[in-house]
């Protein structure tokens, strides 16, 4: 995962002069313009732009910040929950994650953009785009995009494991995994024998998605 930026809480959280006359509509405003850095709210959920990724702002850490805002207290906890509110209504958006947020004229399809470490690969055109936060990347993999890089180990395991038929199918799968496209919604069934490659071919699939992008579940017996 992209490593977390820091740099814009220096000199944040600042004291706010608030108005508790005012409407919380306003006092959110001037909260956001003077916040560091970008806010947008999809699905009820809070993301906050750091480095061009947009990192989910969990509830209470971001009502810690606005309150470190209101040292002078003019807000109660009634009014502090009004302005988290009209945070929440102000920075709306209509776009969830994977999708663009503000879609250049020539952007391709979200389904087909693959995070990097450097940057956004469109996976047609093989073009990297920047992470600057039109696109709603959440997170992206340690390692960066090389059109030059070659897989000999990786390659030479896969004939030891698989059928070469087998093996495509597998990187297909890979590629289609690393998308964020979930059109095709198929189960991949790894059946082998033991120490054959399954906990390998998982553990390079995990590697490739990067840690925001997985979830490891376990199906209970019924």
């Amino acid at each position: 995962m992209k490593r977390e930026d820091t740099s814009w809480l220096e000199g944040w959280p600042r004291q706010i002069a608030y108005n508790a006359k005012d409407t919380r509509f306003h006092d959110a405003k001037r909260f956001l313009r003077l916040r560091p850095n970008r806010i947008i709210a999809s699905d009820g959920v809070l993301y906050t732009l750091e480095e061009g990724i947009w990192r989910q702002l969990d509830k209470d850490e971001f009502a810690a910040e606005v309150q470190a805002t209101n040292g002078l207290l003019i807000l109660d906890v009634r009014e502090l929950r009004g302005l988290i509110e009209a945070v929440h209504i102000l920075q709306f958006n209509k776009a969830r994650p994977f999708e663009w947020i503000e879609e250049p004229s020539n952007a391709p399809n979200p389904v087909d953009m693959i995070p990097f470490g450097n940057g956004l690969l469109d996976a047609k055109t093989e073009k990297l785009w920047p992470y600057d936060g039109r696109y709603f990347a959440t997170g992206c993999p340690d390692y960066d995009y090389d059109p030059g890089a070659k897989c000999p180990l990786w390659e030479a395991k896969l004939a030891e494991w698989l059928d070469p038929t087998q093996a495509e199918t597998l990187q297909e799968f890979f590629g289609y995994a690393m998308t964020p496209d979930t059109s095709l919604h198929k189960i991949l069934a790894l059946i082998g024998v033991p120490r054959g490659g399954k906990s390998t071919v998982l553990s390079v699939l995990e590697g490739l998605c990067g840690d925001s992008h997985i979830a490891n579940l376990i199906i209970d017996d019924p």
